[in-house]
Protein backbone atom coordinates (compact mmCIF):
# COMPACT_ATOMS: atom_id res chain seq x y z
CA UNK A 1 0.00 0.00 0.00
CA UNK A 2 1.66 3.61 -0.71
CA UNK A 3 0.27 7.12 -0.19
CA UNK A 4 1.60 9.60 -2.92
CA UNK A 5 2.21 13.22 -0.81
CA UNK A 6 1.14 16.77 -2.92
CA UNK A 7 2.31 19.69 -1.29
CA UNK A 8 0.27 22.89 -2.44
CA UNK A 9 2.98 25.60 -4.03
CA UNK A 10 5.65 23.83 -2.56
CA UNK A 11 8.56 25.89 -3.78
CA UNK A 12 6.41 29.10 -3.51
CA UNK A 13 5.94 28.55 0.88
CA UNK A 14 9.10 27.66 1.45
CA UNK A 15 10.31 29.78 4.39
CA UNK A 16 13.60 31.62 4.80
CA UNK A 17 14.04 31.01 8.72
CA UNK A 18 13.50 27.31 8.23
CA UNK A 19 15.86 27.28 5.58
CA UNK A 20 18.76 28.29 7.34
CA UNK A 21 18.06 26.52 10.51
CA UNK A 22 17.51 22.97 8.42
CA UNK A 23 20.96 23.93 6.43
CA UNK A 24 22.56 24.62 9.79
CA UNK A 25 21.73 21.35 11.46
CA UNK A 26 23.05 19.74 8.35
CA UNK A 27 26.80 21.43 9.02
CA UNK A 28 26.81 23.86 6.41
CA UNK A 29 29.34 27.00 7.06
CA UNK A 30 28.39 30.60 8.72
CA UNK A 31 30.28 31.69 5.03
CA UNK A 32 27.57 29.67 3.23
CA UNK A 33 25.09 30.76 5.62
CA UNK A 34 25.47 34.34 4.91
CA UNK A 35 25.67 33.99 1.32
CA UNK A 36 21.96 31.39 1.22
CA UNK A 37 21.04 35.51 2.84
CA UNK A 38 22.12 37.24 0.30
CA UNK A 39 20.85 34.66 -2.58
CA UNK A 40 17.08 34.74 -1.09
CA UNK A 41 16.07 38.17 0.65
CA UNK A 42 16.07 41.13 -1.30
CA UNK A 43 14.36 40.34 -4.16
CA UNK A 44 10.84 42.04 -4.90
CA UNK A 45 7.74 41.40 -6.94
CA UNK A 46 4.88 42.59 -8.86
CA UNK A 47 1.65 41.43 -10.58
CA UNK A 48 0.80 43.25 -14.09
CA UNK A 49 -2.55 42.31 -16.56
CA UNK A 50 -2.32 44.28 -19.30
CA UNK A 51 -0.63 47.39 -19.13
CA UNK A 52 -1.71 47.67 -15.20
CA UNK A 53 0.96 46.30 -12.65
CA UNK A 54 0.66 46.32 -8.70
CA UNK A 55 3.05 47.80 -6.55
CA UNK A 56 6.48 46.34 -5.95
CA UNK A 57 6.49 44.19 -2.33
CA UNK A 58 9.40 42.37 -0.85
CA UNK A 59 9.30 38.23 -1.40
CA UNK A 60 9.53 37.12 2.13
CA UNK A 61 9.34 33.04 1.06
CA UNK A 62 9.84 30.51 -1.73
CA UNK A 63 12.96 29.35 -3.14
CA UNK A 64 14.05 31.05 -6.84
CA UNK A 65 12.12 28.63 -9.56
CA UNK A 66 13.52 28.22 -12.91
CA UNK A 67 17.36 28.34 -11.34
CA UNK A 68 19.99 25.57 -10.58
CA UNK A 69 20.27 26.52 -7.22
CA UNK A 70 16.06 26.23 -6.26
CA UNK A 71 15.53 22.74 -6.84
CA UNK A 72 19.15 22.05 -4.82
CA UNK A 73 17.43 24.16 -1.60
CA UNK A 74 14.39 22.67 -1.70
CA UNK A 75 15.55 18.93 -1.57
CA UNK A 76 18.25 20.14 0.91
CA UNK A 77 15.14 21.86 2.86
CA UNK A 78 12.88 18.48 3.09
CA UNK A 79 15.67 16.35 3.95
CA UNK A 80 14.79 15.42 7.02
CA UNK A 81 10.97 14.29 6.37
CA UNK A 82 12.11 10.49 5.56
CA UNK A 83 13.71 10.25 9.53
CA UNK A 84 10.31 12.00 10.46
CA UNK A 85 8.12 9.56 9.11
CA UNK A 86 10.11 6.45 11.04
CA UNK A 87 11.10 3.27 10.39
CA UNK A 88 7.79 2.11 9.98
CA UNK A 89 7.43 3.15 6.03
CA UNK A 90 9.72 3.12 3.34
CA UNK A 91 9.96 6.76 1.73
CA UNK A 92 11.36 7.89 -1.83
CA UNK A 93 11.28 11.92 -2.55
CA UNK A 94 12.28 13.77 -5.25
CA UNK A 95 11.87 17.32 -4.60
CA UNK A 96 8.18 18.15 -3.36
CA UNK A 97 7.64 14.84 -4.93
CA UNK A 98 6.79 12.10 -1.85
CA UNK A 99 5.83 8.80 -1.97
CA UNK A 100 6.13 6.59 1.35
CA UNK A 101 4.50 2.87 1.45
CA UNK A 102 4.59 -0.12 3.13
CA UNK A 103 4.40 -3.88 2.25
CA UNK A 104 3.04 -7.16 3.85
CA UNK A 105 0.46 -10.08 4.03
CA UNK A 106 -3.47 -9.25 2.36
CA UNK A 107 -4.25 -11.01 6.17
CA UNK A 108 -2.43 -7.95 7.56
CA UNK A 109 -3.96 -5.20 5.60
CA UNK A 110 -5.15 -3.33 8.75
CA UNK A 111 -1.81 -3.50 10.20
CA UNK A 112 -0.34 -1.83 6.71
CA UNK A 113 -3.53 0.61 6.84
CA UNK A 114 -2.03 1.45 10.32
CA UNK A 115 1.89 2.33 9.62
CA UNK A 116 0.29 4.32 6.77
CA UNK A 117 -1.64 6.86 8.93
CA UNK A 118 0.60 6.89 11.50
CA UNK A 119 3.64 8.04 8.85
CA UNK A 120 0.71 10.37 7.81
CA UNK A 121 0.26 12.23 10.78
CA UNK A 122 3.70 12.43 11.52
CA UNK A 123 4.01 14.26 7.56
CA UNK A 124 1.01 16.55 8.73
CA UNK A 125 2.97 17.52 11.64
CA UNK A 126 6.44 18.17 9.52
CA UNK A 127 4.75 20.20 6.87
CA UNK A 128 3.27 22.72 9.40
CA UNK A 129 6.71 22.77 11.24
CA UNK A 130 8.16 23.91 7.30
CA UNK A 131 5.36 26.00 6.36
CA UNK A 132 4.63 23.33 3.36
CA UNK A 133 0.74 22.92 3.06
CA UNK A 134 0.27 19.18 2.63
CA UNK A 135 -2.92 18.78 0.09
CA UNK A 136 -5.34 16.03 1.24
CA UNK A 137 -7.60 16.15 -2.08
CA UNK A 138 -4.79 15.64 -4.42
CA UNK A 139 -3.03 13.13 -1.73
CA UNK A 140 -3.52 9.52 -3.10
CA UNK A 141 -3.64 5.97 -1.92
CA UNK A 142 -3.19 3.28 -3.90
CA UNK A 143 -3.08 -0.58 -3.29
CA UNK A 144 0.10 -2.56 -5.28
CA UNK A 145 -0.34 -6.28 -5.87
CA UNK A 146 -0.89 -8.51 -8.69
CA UNK A 147 -4.56 -8.77 -10.61
CA UNK A 148 -4.77 -12.83 -9.05
CA UNK A 149 -4.06 -11.26 -5.52
CA UNK A 150 -6.32 -8.57 -6.13
CA UNK A 151 -9.14 -10.72 -6.67
CA UNK A 152 -8.62 -13.53 -4.54
CA UNK A 153 -8.32 -11.23 -1.80
CA UNK A 154 -10.96 -8.83 -2.89
CA UNK A 155 -8.46 -6.29 -2.61
CA UNK A 156 -10.53 -4.26 -5.24
CA UNK A 157 -13.52 -3.40 -3.01
CA UNK A 158 -11.48 -2.69 0.20
CA UNK A 159 -12.39 0.51 1.48
CA UNK A 160 -9.57 2.51 2.97
CA UNK A 161 -9.39 4.61 6.36
CA UNK A 162 -6.43 7.28 5.82
CA UNK A 163 -7.16 10.70 6.25
CA UNK A 164 -5.07 13.91 6.43
CA UNK A 165 -6.40 16.38 9.15
CA UNK A 166 -9.38 14.31 9.14
CA UNK A 167 -9.92 14.98 5.65
CA UNK A 168 -10.08 11.24 4.20
CA UNK A 169 -7.92 10.27 1.27
CA UNK A 170 -8.64 8.81 -1.88
CA UNK A 171 -8.00 4.97 -3.33
CA UNK A 172 -7.08 5.59 -7.26
CA UNK A 173 -6.12 2.29 -9.54
CA UNK A 174 -3.32 4.43 -11.18
CA UNK A 175 -1.47 8.23 -11.22
CA UNK A 176 1.51 9.84 -12.42
CA UNK A 177 4.92 9.60 -10.40
CA UNK A 178 7.62 11.87 -12.07
CA UNK A 179 6.22 12.07 -15.45
CA UNK A 180 5.30 7.91 -15.26
CA UNK A 181 1.77 6.19 -15.49
CA UNK A 182 2.09 3.88 -12.33
CA UNK A 183 -0.20 1.63 -12.24
CA UNK A 184 -1.94 -0.43 -9.24
CA UNK A 185 -0.97 -4.01 -10.99
CA UNK A 186 1.91 -3.04 -12.32
CA UNK A 187 0.85 -3.08 -15.95
CA UNK A 188 2.21 -0.40 -17.96
CA UNK A 189 -0.48 0.02 -20.67
CA UNK A 190 -1.34 3.47 -19.77
CA UNK A 191 1.92 4.47 -19.66
CA UNK A 192 2.88 3.14 -22.77
CA UNK A 193 -0.44 4.33 -24.59
CA UNK A 194 0.38 8.12 -23.19
CA UNK A 195 3.79 8.25 -24.68
CA UNK A 196 2.90 6.73 -28.00
CA UNK A 197 -0.13 9.81 -27.87
CA UNK A 198 2.47 12.25 -26.88
CA UNK A 199 5.05 11.33 -30.04
CA UNK A 200 2.62 11.16 -32.56
CA UNK A 201 1.43 14.92 -31.91
CA UNK A 202 5.25 15.15 -31.62
CA UNK A 203 5.77 13.76 -34.98
CA UNK A 204 2.91 15.11 -36.77
CA UNK A 205 4.34 18.86 -36.27
CA UNK A 206 7.77 17.82 -37.70
CA UNK A 207 5.96 16.08 -40.58
CA UNK A 208 5.17 19.65 -41.72
CA UNK A 209 8.63 20.75 -41.37
CA UNK A 210 9.82 18.08 -44.21
CA UNK A 211 9.87 20.33 -46.91
CA UNK A 212 11.35 23.30 -45.11
CA UNK A 213 14.05 22.23 -42.77
CA UNK A 214 17.27 20.53 -44.04
CA UNK A 215 17.43 16.24 -42.71
CA UNK A 216 20.22 17.35 -39.65
CA UNK A 217 18.05 19.45 -38.29
CA UNK A 218 14.88 17.42 -38.67
CA UNK A 219 16.80 14.57 -37.15
CA UNK A 220 18.31 16.95 -33.66
CA UNK A 221 14.33 17.38 -32.81
CA UNK A 222 13.44 13.67 -33.77
CA UNK A 223 15.76 12.72 -31.20
CA UNK A 224 15.48 15.17 -28.58
CA UNK A 225 11.55 15.66 -28.63
CA UNK A 226 10.70 12.11 -29.19
CA UNK A 227 13.24 9.32 -28.63
CA UNK A 228 13.68 11.56 -25.05
CA UNK A 229 10.02 10.76 -24.12
CA UNK A 230 10.39 6.90 -25.23
CA UNK A 231 13.83 6.82 -23.20
CA UNK A 232 12.63 8.39 -20.22
CA UNK A 233 12.33 6.14 -17.28
CA UNK A 234 12.34 3.16 -19.67
CA UNK A 235 14.48 0.85 -17.06
CA UNK A 236 11.35 0.70 -15.09
CA UNK A 237 8.98 -0.43 -17.67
Amino acid sequence: MAVLADFSKAFDTVAFETVLKKLHVLGFSKSFLIWIVSYLTGRRQFVQVDDKASSLVDVTFGVPQGSVLGPVLFNLYVNDLSERLGDTVKCHQYADDTTFYTTDKPAHIKECEGRLQEALDHLSRWSSESNLALNPTKTRVMFLSTPQLARVHGLQDYQVNLTVDAKPLERVSSAKLLGTELHQSLRWNDDINAKISSCYATLSVLKKLKNIAPFNVRKQLAESLVLSKLDYNNIVI
